[in-house]
């Protein structure tokens, strides 16, 4: 496009941009050039990639690694750190899995250290480049999971094996399909399918006569808790990890947990994650970031409420997720998100804690799982706990410790302890043990706007 040529657009604040330089100097105090939207436009309506979109998505990557690299403590600004591939340097092969900015698909490294070696290679998909808006967050959103998994060093947490050679946003000014890549870890399963095969399982030995007979029954359902602890206890310690490092995830679940082909377990897509900064912290310790944001089925009610919130918000998540784990059924069943706002947000309800569920779970498994999703931040317990607690459960003591039962908060004098709020009362408080499982399917309800924005797969097909 000649047009292209001409284009003004919002200028880099950072001297180390190497996006159009000249033309940066010239603009520097010029808004938009009204023919960046009609070529956009125009070049969207064929189904081409826009030389004018590619440079502006180039400049959003840019401007979203400056703002991530702002005051860190833990992201460098050299990207020379980097493992650089050039296209050359993988072979990509069949397509794995897509989301709703790129795709992933399998590929081998013929250069370097692991050459021979089978990965995932993650690109912005072409059907995303067309759209400026798409474009536009894809990239950001490729080139933060790209700094965040630089940073990171964690058997439970997925691996960066190498990026596209080059600047990250020359690479996506390109246009090219391919322009900015990753390559990371293949996972070969999700703990979202892993739960629905417990799910299964389940059924069958409930169904089944003859196994429910004699203690066999009853010492494969043991069995299967302690093997779902011990999962538990590698996610825990992921997270313990990241908040070890002042970062929180915001968006755990179990399409965000998958396996790799040695069945160890990875925690992946870092597209929520953020490094908690000083200069965001209230004078209560908490921080103003965005609300709403994650799956609604895991969200904290203060990040529901968009109230400021902490490192707390993984554990109230990790405690809905335990319970999903340990019971394989899934919590909030079809509600709406109004539903769940109205019952679980403001009022109290918790998934259910009956006999029926809780038989075959110790007292501290159960402990654990309400304390974590306790509408007051402050008695949530940090990961740290919660993996000594899951560690005690797989050594089978089933006490909780006396030094953590002294850590309690008085209710009547404190009822809106904390970011809460709303209805937080004596009768949400009641409410907490009440039935989830009822309601039409309406899962979809379940994902913020922001959360569904960022879907992604990592090679083990579609997400549900």
């Amino acid at each position: 496009m000649v047009l292209s040529d001409k284009i003004l657009f919002p200028p880099c604040t950072s001297e180390k941009c190497t996006v159009d330089e000249e033309e940066k100097r010239k603009v520097a105090a010029v808004q938009p050039c009204a023919m960046t939207e009609k070529c956009v436009s125009a070049c969207s309506a064929y189904g081409r990639v826009c030389p004018c979109a590619a440079r502006i998505a180039g400049h959003a990557a840019c401007e979203a690694m400056q703002e991530l690299m702002k005051g860190s403590k833990i992201f460098k600004e050299d990207e020379r750190t980097f493992v650089h591939l050039d296209p050359n340097d993988i072979t990509i092969s069949e397509k794995l899995g897509e989301g709703g900015f790129s795709n992933v698909n399998r590929c081998v490294v013929q250069a370097g250290d692991e050459a021979g070696q089978e990965f995932a290679v993650k690109y912005l998909k072409r059907k995303a480049m067309v759209d400026i808006h798409q474009f536009k967050h894809g990239a950001a959103d490729l080139a933060i999971e790209a700094f965040f998994l630089h940073s990171l060093d964690h058997p439970n947490i997925v691996k960066l094996h190498g990026v596209s050679a080059g600047k990250i946003e020359n690479n996506v000014a390109s246009g090219e399909e391919c322009g900015f890549f990753i390559v990371v870890d293949r996972l070969f399963d999700t703990l979202e399918s892993r739960i629905e095969t417990f799910r299964k399982e389940q059924e069958d030995y409930s169904t089944n006569p003859l196994i429910r007979r004699g203690g066999a029954y009853r010492e494969k359902q043991k069995s299967n808790l302690m093997e779902r602890c011990r999962i538990a206890l590698e996610i825990a310690s992921a997270i313990e990890y990241l908040h070890s490092k002042q970062i929180i995830f915001r968006d755990l679940k179990p399409d965000n947990i998958g396996f790799d082909k040695h069945g160890t377990l990875k925690i992946f897509d870092f597209g929520l994650a953020k490094e908690l900064k000083p200069e965001l912290c209230n004078q209560d310790g908490r921080y103003r970031l965005t609300g709403n944001t994650g799956s609604r089925r895991y969200m904290a009610p203060e990040v529901a409420k968009d109230c400021p919130y902490d490192m707390t918000v993984d554990s109230y998540s990790f405690g809905i997720l335990l319970w999903e784990l340990c019971s394989a059924e899934k919590p909030f069943y079809g509600y709406s998100s109004g539903k769940h706002m109205q019952q679980v947000v403001l009022g109290g309800e918790r998934p259910k804690m009956d006999s029926q569920h809780t038989v075959y779970w110790p007292e501290n498994l159960q402990w654990i799982m309400t304390r974590c999703w306790s509408p007051f931040p402050s008695l949530r317990p940090s990961f740290s706990t919660i993996s000594e607690i899951l560690m005690d459960v797989l050594a089978k003591k089933e006490s909780v410790p006396h030094r953590l039962l002294m850590h309690t908060i008085n209710e009547e004098k404190h009822p809106l302890e904390g970011p809460v709020g709303g209805f937080v009362s004596l009768f949400s408080r009641k409410a907490n043990r009440r039935s989830t499982t009822a309601g039409t399917i309406d899962d979809k309800s379940q994902d913020s706007e922001a959360s569904a924005y960022r879907r992604k797969s990592w090679g083990f097909g579609m997400r549900r």
